[in-house]
């Protein structure tokens, strides 16, 4: 086997990798701030897998600026929910707004 076919089988199967490990940790975390990381991890991910399989160029560029722009508006949110909640814990987040949702009257 060729040393090149070797490398673009690891980089893809490490892409591979970095995607499945991204997607874990964004819907198994608790934390929102590491299901953001996670997501983005994911996000990177597919860009390496893309890159290992040849995509083209503005279609990767596209992908890492897709990725960035949810790190940023992420990071953002992240912010105000810890100013506005005190937490970043999913059920935290949840409870306190379950608690300042006023019930529907009934007419």
């Amino acid at each position: 086997m060729a040393p090149e076919a070797l490398i673009e089988r690891v980089v893809s199967a490490s892409g591979f990798f970095l995607l499945v490990i991204g997607l874990a940790a964004a819907l198994l975390s608790t934390n929102l701030s590491k299901r953001l990381v996670g997501l983005v991890f994911a996000l990177m991910g597919g860009v390496v897998v893309g890159l290992a399989l040849a995509g083209p160029g503005a279609a990767l560029t596209a992908g890492i600026a897709v990725a960035l722009a949810y790190l940023l508006v992420g990071a953002s949110l992240l912010v105000r929910l810890q100013e506005a909640h005190r937490s970043l814990e999913a059920s935290e987040v949840d409870a306190v707004d379950a608690a300042s949702d006023r019930p529907e009257v009934a007419r």
